[in-house]
């Protein structure tokens, strides 16, 4: 049998005709090899394969041998890529029993090898089965075949689409990978819009969360691509993790900002499996980048008083001092009770002096407004309490001091805790109005004759105090605030 594939190899076909009369044909059908595999491994014009049919092994063509790994004619035709001899066996494919498998096999070859034309003609002459067929496409792009992926969108377009996500994946992470293999899966969506949500069923992941792994010029404009033939930003995996999830993850700052300028994507607040989300993560994170373009894809967020509380509660001042530098338009902000920015920061005890200083520098909020009680940023220091804060206020405000709230007290009457220093302070600040009973009889109690003096100066506190002296009792007064 070497000697006849030599003759075959040497293009000695009469030679080779010879040999045949003359060899038995339990040799030129044997277990070990057949005629018919020595002419299908033989790349050539076919006419080696044209010669094993003339005589009759065309009926070989399902039969194994051992010296070919237990593998068909057209297994070793396919292996070989002998295009012309692999047409002659599909011409006795109908007249000789071939099993679906070794159909299937060698579509399979077909695209590892990259024999496309073989391919072609395959698909053309026989149905290999659906899972053939998915199993090809991804082992040609596994091994960057762009060719077989060709031929197979062709003629089994819809396999190849529900194939997007791991064809991304092959696209993007060969460090040998092709620009035409990118340009394929560009094709697909054009092919089919659809394939854009394909999800590969073992970790339930789309293009979008393939696209996003890596950090390549690839990966970015293939994630444009994908966005902007509206890939689903909301599809999460079998983690929980959104594309946004994953490009945080792996660090993909690029996509992840491209991810961000989607406008009005919701999905910023869906949380992973942890419970975590992308909105927490920017808030509680230190690129100011990322921040940037949460806002500019969802402007909405630029008025919401969620952004700068959720940044206040996550004492991120960094982000917080840059969020009221970059966008001013968020003092105008109020949550619930009509609280803005300021009222909040000195009713959280949490938020430390920092925050509040640059807040009170940053000159856009309006320290006399009045939340739905009619209280003022001042009411609520006094009501905290922190001398600091309100001496703060003090040296920044213009009529908060003198501005009753809806049930006519003013900050000072508030001020429960508040130092004797800091009362004398508030004191100052408005002389002309003054304050209840009970806040003068506070002010008096163990007060020096100095700071008495200084309480009894203006006629109309005189009087108060006069009216303190006679009241043998005073209920004091609770006022809480919020």
């Amino acid at each position: 049998m070497e000697l006849l594939r030599t003759t075959f190899l040497m293009g000695k076909y009469e030679l080779a005709r010879s040999l045949i009369y003359q060899l038995p044909a339990s040799t030129l059908a044997g277990v070990e090899s057949s005629l018919l595999h020595v002419a299908a491994d033989v790349a050539d014009s076919g006419q080696a394969a044209q010669m094993a049919v003339q005589f009759g092994y065309g009926r070989l063509i399902g039969s194994p041998a051992r010296a070919y790994n237990n593998e068909t004619p057209l297994h070793v035709a396919v292996r070989r890529g002998n295009l012309h001899g692999f047409r002659v066996l599909l011409t006795v494919v109908a007249e000789n029993t071939v099993t679906q498998s070794t159909v299937d096999e060698c579509c399979v070859l077909a695209a590892t090898f990259g024999q496309h034309q073989i391919l072609a003609e395959l698909l053309q002459k026989t149905k290999p089965t659906d899972l053939a067929i998915q199993t090809a496409v991804l082992e040609a792009g596994k091994l960057q075949h762009v060719r077989p992926c060709h031929v197979l969108l062709e003629t089994h377009s819809q396999i190849v689409a529900a194939a997007l996500p791991l064809l991304v994946s092959y696209a993007l992470r060969k460090k040998d990978r092709r620009p035409e293999m990118t340009a394929f899966v560009r094709q697909i969506v054009a092919t089919h819009p659809k394939s854009v949500r394909s999800i590969d069923p073992r970790n339930d992941r789309t293009a979008l969360h393939m696209a996003v792994t890596y950090r390549t010029q690839d990966s970015l404009a293939l994630t444009r691509f994908l966005v902007d033939n509206f890939a689903r930003l909301d599809v999460t995996d079998s983690s929980g993790m959104t594309p946004l999830h994953i490009a945080y993850h792996r660090k993909n700052i690029e996509c992840l900002c491209l991810l961000l300028g989607v406008p009005n994507s919701p999905v910023m607040w869906k949380a992973n499996v942890r419970g975590a989300s992308i909105y927490n993560k920017i808030v509680t994170g230190s690129d100011a980048r990322l921040l940037d373009m949460m806002l500019v894809g969802n402007r909405q967020l630029r008025t919401d008083f969620t952004l700068i509380q959720s940044l206040l509660m996550a004492k991120n001042e960094a982000l917080f001092r840059h969020t009221l530098e970059t966008y001013p338009e968020i003092a105008a902000a109020k949550g619930t009770f009509g609280r803005n920015i300021l009222m909040y920061a000195i009713f959280d005890r949490d938020v430390g002096l920092d925050a509040i200083d640059a807040i009170i520098r940053h000159g856009q909020f309006d320290i006399d407004a009045q939340d739905d009680f009619g209280n003022n940023a001042l009411h609520y220091a006094a009501s905290r309490g922190d001398d600091a804060i309100i001496l703060r206020l003090l040296d920044a405000e213009r009529n908060s001091s003198i501005t009753p709230n809806s049930v006519n007290l003013l900050p000072i009457d508030c001020c429960l805790t508040a130092s004797k220093v800091t009362l004398v302070r508030m004191l100052r600040a408005n002389r002309a109005v003054v304050p209840t009973v009970d806040t003068m009889r506070r002010l008096c109690n163990g007060a020096s004759s100095r700071l008495i003096d200084f309480i009894t100066r203006p006629a109309t506190m005189l009087e108060r105090m006069t009216e303190v002296r006679r009241s043998r009792f005073v209920p004091r007064s609770r006022h809480v605030i919020g």
